[in-house]
């Protein structure tokens, strides 16, 4: 069961890097396409879920072993899942200029395949000290 749902949020992560990457690649060629910001936001909320869950069911009292495994699990929260979400349904009411959304577009997107990469880095060693 939790090899299954593991499987799931992998995928689902690799959904909302991927939709984030998309739809940064088309607002950046001077197009916005406003169903696809839906998509992306109601992917990481079922993302969001998904992995809750996964960390409560896998969660063999990882955390006391491993002290930064609680402040990764946040930073992949804040940075993969809210904050691509909050910008994109926040981004219309602000008065800012294009270089200032492209350039914010382009930190979240950093930062989110930076938080996906530091997980799947972190998973891979704490199974190989298991």
């Amino acid at each position: 069961m939790t090899k299954l749902i593991k499987k799931i949020t992998i995928g689902l992560d690799i959904l909302v890097l991927l939709l984030i990457f998309i739809y940064t690649a088309i607002y950046i060629l001077k197009h916005e396409i406003i169903f696809f910001q839906k998509i992306i936001i109601f992917s990481a909320i079922i993302a969001f879920i998904i992995k809750i869950l996964y960390w409560i069911i896998d969660n063999n009292n990882i955390i006391k072993i491993y002290k930064n495994l609680l402040l990764l699990r946040i930073a992949v929260c804040i940075f993969l899942y809210l904050t691509p979400a909050y910008y994109l349904s926040q981004y219309q009411n602000l008065i800012i200029s294009e270089f200032v959304v492209m350039s914010t577009l382009i930190i979240i997107t950093f930062f989110a395949l930076l938080v996906t990469v530091a997980e799947k880095l972190i998973n891979s060693k704490k199974m190989s000290d298991l």
